[in-house]
């Protein structure tokens, strides 16, 4: 797919984070993406990255999503200590 085919948007990660911001952070927040989007069960997993420069062609779309969350304001990386 391409990455605008997605229905998995900007405004849905960042809504993620937020919960996983509020959630006490027992996952990491790369964790609690990845398990929001494989409950989604997607129909293709893998999304067209030709243009990107630190991507392969084809990248599955988890880590497409997870490479980009340093993009979001309300994104940290660490879990509970």
């Amino acid at each position: 797919m391409m990455p605008a085919d997605s229905t998995v948007t900007r405004e849905t990660v960042s809504t993620w984070i937020d919960q996983w911001q509020a959630s006490g952070k027992a996952e990491t927040l790369e964790e609690w993406v990845r398990r929001h989007i494989k409950e989604m069960r997607l129909p293709e997993s893998m999304v067209n990255t030709v243009g990107h420069e630190t991507l392969d062609d084809w990248t599955p779309f988890a880590d497409m999503v997870v490479a980009d969350l340093e993009s979001y304001p309300n994104a940290t990386t660490s879990a509970a200590s």
